[in-house]
């Protein structure tokens, strides 16, 4: 039986961890709470909760978030 697998392109904030220097803007400015940071050490994405509005990345003041390209299968 053939299933219609249904795919979408999706931007999602993707934080470079060894250049994150943990200062806690992009968890200030996401909108969804979709940022934490690790161990005190670096910034992680939860790509469940993000939204993909680059904010965070706009905000990051060592510009070490890139919004990239993601496909979801639903």
């Amino acid at each position: 039986m053939y299933l219609d697998v249904k795919k979408k392109i999706r931007k999602k904030a993707s934080i470079i961890k060894n250049k994150c220097v943990a200062c806690g803007t992009c968890l200030d400015v996401c909108p969804k709470n979709a940022i934490k940071i690790v161990e005190g050490v670096f910034a992680e994405v939860d790509e469940d909760k993000c939204i993909g509005c680059s904010i965070c990345s706009k905000e990051c003041p060592p510009s070490i978030i890139e919004m990239v390209a993601k496909e979801e299968v639903f």
